[in-house]
């Protein structure tokens, strides 16, 4: 399969608000006994706000249940480690400082909750850009690429309120999966919000770094493919040189 890709460019100033990981582990990799060895480690490293909270699993055989979550927070609460039975999801929230920063929370992660290098089974990145323009000046294409590789050309002129929704793969079939949400909305000027989701399964042999690493570009290459110039210039405010 080929992946598309794009450098990593760092702008002056971001849109990104939030990034995070989900790390679902093989079957019996951390069932909820131990999911009370890893709290005092993640409080050992600053994560000192801990919430214990009830999230509803649907099951195909017994229907409803309620399985329990940990959320360990930093104290700035602009990290975010998750723990639910064989999942683990890491999050960055806020003003993002970087692609570094991100992987030093996930190999916390990985160390301190996981341990076993091999024990993904299936890894999602997922991120959130957002940014808001002035009503008066709004048309999507201005914005948003209509009619480049992601958005049709039929948006073009669309000055409402929106949702578009895109899907490539699934991950029991093909072991991947791109979905891509562009949202708009009217909310102190004009809100646009890009969400993308990259899901990959890794082989018994496969590196998360590796993974990680192509999910990051092809994130890059997405939101790169769904702005316009103007996004770049008037929004971001050019590239870091």
């Amino acid at each position: 399969m080929a992946e598309p890709s794009a450098p990593s460019k760092r702008y002056k100033k971001p849109v990104l608000i939030e990034i995070f990981a989900e790390c679902v582990l093989t079957p019996g990799t951390l069932p909820v006994p131990r999911f009370f060895d890893t709290v005092p480690r993640l409080k050992a490293r600053g994560f000192t706000d801990i919430e214990m909270i009830g999230n509803v699993q649907m099951t195909a055989n017994e229907g409803p249940s309620m399985q329990p979550r940990i959320r360990c927070w930093s104290a700035d609460r602009r990290q975010l480690i998750q723990i639910a039975e064989d999942l683990v999801i890491v999050n960055l929230i806020g003003d993002y400082p970087g692609w570094r920063p991100f992987i030093e929370l996930f190999e916390l992660g990985m160390r301190d909750i996981v341990g076993a290098e091999n024990a993904i089974k299936v890894l999602n990145l997922s991120t959130i850009d957002r940014f808001t323009v002035p009503s008066d000046l709004y048309v999507l294409e201005r914005y948003v690429n209509c009619g480049g590789e992601l958005v049709p050309a039929w948006y073009r002129g669309s000055k409402h309120p929106l949702d578009i929704t895109l899907g490539h793969g699934v991950v029991r079939e093909e072991g991947w999966n791109r979905q891509v949400n562009v949202k708009v909305r009217r909310r102190d000027g004009i809100t646009i919000e890009f969400r993308v989701t990259l899901q990959r399964t890794l082989g018994s042999k496969g590196r998360w770094q590796d993974t990680l690493h192509e999910l990051h570009m092809e994130a890059n290459g997405i939101f790169e493919a769904l702005i316009t110039d103007t996004t770049r210039k008037d929004i971001m405010e050019g590239l870091v040189l």
